[in-house]
Formats: structure tokens, sequence, C-alpha cells
């Protein structure tokens, strides 16, 4: 992945700023004028899920951490992300079988976990083999 230059590093300076500043709204403007493929940055999808979690947009949320997960999967936060914003759509996860089985490899439950907690374990477990 390649590193992200001007002038998009500054629209994400700019939408960092703006999250630190308690304007979600602003900080998606920032993010809206940056290059499609710098949008696949996994720091700009950080970013991104913070804006979403400022704005309670638990569904956009949710597939800036899945898009984070599959670009950066060894990435903890992807996996933390994707379970708290899981949680928090309408219905509590359970409407969201589709986007729960591509995420996490073809079952929405497992040994009776929810899928947030069963993605909870991943990240831990990625974690732990990491050795971090």
């Amino acid at each position: 992945m390649s590193a992200l230059e001007p002038p998009d590093t500054h629209y994400l300076s700019a939408a960092i700023g703006w999250l630190e500043l308690g304007n979600p709204a602003e900080a998606k403007t920032e993010l809206a004028r940056m290059t499609q493929p710098s949008r696949r940055n996994p720091d700009v999808l950080e970013v991104e899920w913070a804006i979403h979690a400022g704005q309670n947009d638990w569904s956009a949320g949710l597939l800036a951490a899945q898009t984070l997960m599959q670009v950066d999967p060894k990435r903890a936060s992807g996996w933390l992300h994707h379970a708290y914003a899981l949680r928090r759509v309408a219905g509590g996860g359970s409407g969201v079988g589709g986007i729960c089985r591509r995420a996490v490899g073809g079952q929405c439950a497992w040994n009776g976990v929810p899928a947030s907690g069963r993605v909870i374990r991943a990240a831990i477990g990625l974690g732990v083999r990491g050795g971090g």
C-alpha cells in the first residue's frame, strides 16, 4: 500500500482537526475531497469510521470497519470497530447477516456467540498471534 501524498495528506489532517473540534460533518467533507485510492488507506478508514461513529451512523461505520478489515486484516482496530458498530446498527447486528458473513468468513453465529463477540475474539486472537 502506498503512502498518502499531498493534497490527500492535507485533507486527512483537516478531517482529524474537525473531529478533534467535535465537528464530524466538516471532517466528512474533508475526506470527500480525497482521491478514491487514498480513501482505502487504513489510516483514512480509521478516520472515516470515527466520523460515522461521531454521527451515530452505525451502518456506514460498519461498512468502513469492514473495508478496513479487508485492506489491513492484521490491524486489530478494524475488528474492534466492526464489533462496536455491529452492536449498534438497527437490530443490534441481527439484520446484517450478509455483512457479517463477508467480513468474518461465512457464519454469523459461532458456538452460540453473537457475531460481535466472535469478532472481538478474532481481534484478540490477532493480538496474541501477532505478539502484541
